[in-house]
């Protein structure tokens, strides 16, 4: 299930132009080659949070079992077009007990968390997620720079990602930075 650097290239490029994929592509290409494309074969994979489908159209490539829950009643992008095996969109709030059913439906390979921005938000999908892992499964959170751009959005991602490490200090932490303004991806794993 390894993919090679020119059909990530072409996943990118589809989430790009077809789903406006949010994330830096840098980034997200890191985030790729450090998770679910060391893969030998599909996963299961929870996203809590997608826009327009970007993040989903290119993780859908990689999963067995993939499940979207994300704020927006209906998809803003055609689920049809996912070519995970079997794919759920799940719409409304991911703290709702309804969405949270949905984190048990798994046993999860993958987890991005890109939802809520809030401290608050995030920390909640986070703790709400936690249960539902196995160990050394990594989470992935999107949006852990700092900045006053960010906290002018309410994005308070990065302060929850510092307080993680002092939380949980024998976690794997790694992460990317490639702007100070916006973005980072950070992946923990317990």
């Amino acid at each position: 299930m390894i993919l090679t650097p020119s059909r990530l290239d072409e996943l990118w490029m589809t989430a790009a132009q077809d789903f406006k994929i949010q994330q830096i592509r840098e980034e997200w290409l890191w985030l790729m080659d450090q998770t679910v494309n060391r893969w030998n074969q599909r996963g299961n994979i929870l996203e809590i949070g997608c826009y327009d489908g970007g993040s989903t159209s290119f993780l859908g490539h990689f999963a067995q079992n993939m499940v979207t829950v994300d704020m927006h009643r209906k998809p803003r992008f055609d689920p049809s077009k996912i070519m995970a095996k079997n794919y759920a969109y799940v719409g409304g709030d991911s703290h709702a007990p309804a969405q949270i059913r949905q984190f048990g439906r798994y046993s999860w390979d993958f987890v991005l968390i890109d939802g809520d921005h809030s401290y608050e938000g995030v920390k909640v999908d986070f703790e709400n997620v936690l249960p539902h892992l196995r160990p050394g499964i990594p989470v992935a959170f999107h949006d852990i720079v700092i900045s006053r751009s960010h906290h002018e959005q309410g994005c308070f991602v990065g302060e929850f990602w510092n307080d993680l490490k002092l939380r949980y200090p024998q976690a794997d932490f790694t992460e990317i930075r490639t702007h100070n303004d916006w973005a980072g991806i950070g992946i923990i794993r317990l």
